[in-house]
């Protein structure tokens, strides 16, 4: 057996709690395959949560706090953020200390092959200091060169044994730059838990769930589930139900997240987005609250179409993901890795990254207008998901891939 640690640089809990994102979840499914010749072993950010967990340790690590880590953290922070920024890469204390805890329990393990799963910085530490080991980067968004820079690919070109990615589109812009070597690629999409529920259950989820914002499951609810940032065009969402508004068409909209718990909140954006509700949306705009993993899938079933309006880039979006497979189509901008999984006038629409307002509205409308195309567009959603994002379908490809390095 050869032994292939996953480190998450992430600094996200495996196996997942309840407040774990998807890519941590992805790196449980492809974990718990267990394929033949390899053996998986992770390395994740410790939480208390998963003292209440029942786990494999031999497969699962977690960097333990040290007596001194305290001190270290004291030193540096003391250290100019320049000197930090050149020796590092990066700049928090705490996340220092994560990834020299990751090494550590690397140099035990002792593996043929290392896989970083996000953050450039954490490559970088793992292949110097393990250079007998082969080194794969598994990135996890598009615009590598808006979030790397020419100089990181370049180290990636020159020092990566492999290159893995969760959209294609960030597989063709890291294979655009290359010049004369050629490093293994691969799109790996992320894998779902796929749920059957009949459309009377789903119905009846959706009924419930709406019941507590006095809603009727008549009513025509969009959902987003994200965060309160400018980057994905909340207020612009708020508009077109405002255009909708002036047209005498209601739809509501329930929004799944707490600024609260965001690690960069921007409250600035935040309040213009309470006002613009305040002005011109009472009562058709229903804040959900923080959901947990293990709720989420209520919330796909309580909407009948979910909006994804990021400005600048979008990966494999799990919240497009799961809401497909669900049922729920999906309206999104033509960015990213939403191209990718939105196969348009099929399980929903990809507007244009401009007057979006205003195409959303116009989208919004559709399918309020012709119930029957909102239905099949939520059956093919369903076929879709089954059919490309399965936790079998991620497992495979995975597997594939890393064998060639074993």
């Amino acid at each position: 057996m050869k032994k292939v640690v996953l480190a998450s640089g992430s600094r996200h809990t495996i196996p997942p709690i309840g407040s774990s994102p998807g890519m941590a979840r992805t790196i449980y499914t492809i974990a718990e395959s267990e394929p033949s010749s390899i053996e998986y072993k992770v390395i994740s950010k410790y939480d208390n949560a998963i003292e209440s967990l029942n786990f494999d340790k031999k497969k699962y690590y977690h960097p333990q706090s040290r007596l001194w880590d305290k001190l270290l953290i004291f030193i540096l922070n003391k250290i100019p953020y320049r000197i930090k920024k050149k020796i590092f890469g990066f700049t928090q204390a705490d996340r220092i200390l994560y990834y020299y805890g990751i090494k550590r329990l690397i140099k035990k393990i002792n593996p043929e092959v290392i896989v970083t799963v996000m953050h450039y910085e954490l490559f970088k530490i793992l292949h110097q200091a393990f250079p007998n080991s082969k080194h794969i980067y598994f990135y996890q968004s598009t615009d590598i060169i808006g979030r790397l820079s020419k100089d990181k690919i370049n180290y990636l070109i020159n020092n990566a044994n492999g290159f893995m990615a969760n959209t294609q589109m960030a597989i063709q812009e890291f294979e655009s730059h290359y010049k004369n070597k050629k490093i293994p690629t691969a799109t790996v999409y992320n894998g779902l838990k796929l749920i059957n529920r009949s459309n009377d259950s789903i119905e009846n989820i959706r009924k419930l769930k709406r019941e507590e914002y006095s809603l009727d499951s008549k009513d025509f609810v969009i959902g987003y589930a994200g965060r309160f940032s400018h980057e994905k065009s909340l207020l612009e969402i708020l508009e077109a139900l405002k255009i909708l508004k002036e047209q005498e068409i209601v739809v509501h909209l329930f929004i799944a997240g707490d600024i609260k718990y965001e690690r960069t909140p921007d409250y600035n954006y935040y309040n213009k987005v309470l006002n613009f509700i305040e002005n011109n949306l009472k009562g058709q705009v229903h804040f959900y609250g923080w959901v947990v993993f293990e709720e989420l899938y209520d919330f796909y079933a309580s909407i009948n179409v979910g909006v994804l309006i990021s400005k600048y880039r979008e990966g494999n979006s799990m919240f497009i993901t799961e809401a497909l497979s669900v049922g729920v189509p999906i309206i999104a901008n033509r960015v990213g890795g939403n191209i990718e999984i939105i196969e348009n006038n099929n399980i929903g629409f990809l507007i244009e990254n401009h007057d979006v307002a205003k195409l959303l509205a116009n989208k919004i409308k559709f399918l309020f207008d012709d119930k029957i195309l909102l239905r099949q567009f939520s059956n093919n959603a369903i076929e879709y998901a089954k059919r490309k994002h399965s936790k079998s379908a991620l497992v495979k490809s995975f597997n594939k891939y890393i064998k060639q390095f074993i």
